[in-house]
């Protein structure tokens, strides 16, 4: 995926250039073309035309032939906001440690009544959230930083997401923090 001896560090996502910047530790910067399922960039990847179910089942499955603990983090960290972006409540179930924790809710079957109530509605057509940056890949903690913009009605407004692993990879805490005061309904 994206490790070795110069692992990813930050990413950027610049939707209308159809592009994601990625930052080395080394300083180095990558660039990455992509685009929507409508086939809209020509010179994007195959992955980009595949269906969400089959982009989890890929990603997945090159997360478990990796030995890179940098591609580990980012790559399950990924597959996190792509849950959350599309509201795949199995992908969050596969994903989440018995006694996780986010949000004030405690435990796996808690948070994921809690994600089938406020993500449910998410889908291609109508996500969750927009994630247009990965700020910080903590390999060391198992965390990844990433800022969002909610999209869900009522709540919309920025943000930044900040999931944890233990280490089998599994979600066992999310914290954020939301930087729009609308949120808050008083």
């Amino acid at each position: 995926m994206c490790g070795g001896s110069d692992p990813i560090v930050s990413m950027r996502h610049f939707p209308r250039r159809h592009l994601v910047v990625s930052l080395t530790a080394s300083g180095r910067a990558h660039e990455f073309a992509f685009c929507d399922a409508d086939g809209g960039e020509e010179s994007a990847g195959e992955w980009s035309a595949m269906s969400l179910e089959a982009l989890v089942t890929e990603m997945k499955r090159k997360l478990e032939e990796t030995t890179s603990d940098e591609d580990k983090v980012l790559g399950w960290g990924l597959l996190w906001l792509l849950a959350d972006t599309f509201g795949l409540l199995s992908l969050h179930e596969s994903m989440l440690h018995k006694d996780a924790s986010m949000f004030g809710v405690e435990g796996k079957d808690a948070v994921l009544d809690f994600k089938s109530k406020f993500l449910g509605g998410g889908s291609k057509d109508n996500p969750n959230y927009t994630i247009d940056t990965v700020h910080e890949i903590d390999v060391t903690n198992r965390v990844i930083v990433a800022d969002f913009k909610c999209l869900i009605e009522g709540y919309e407004g920025r943000g930044t997401d900040i999931p944890k692993f233990d280490p089998d990879m599994k979600i066992f805490r999310v914290d954020a923090l939301r930087h729009s005061v609308s949120y808050f309904k008083g």
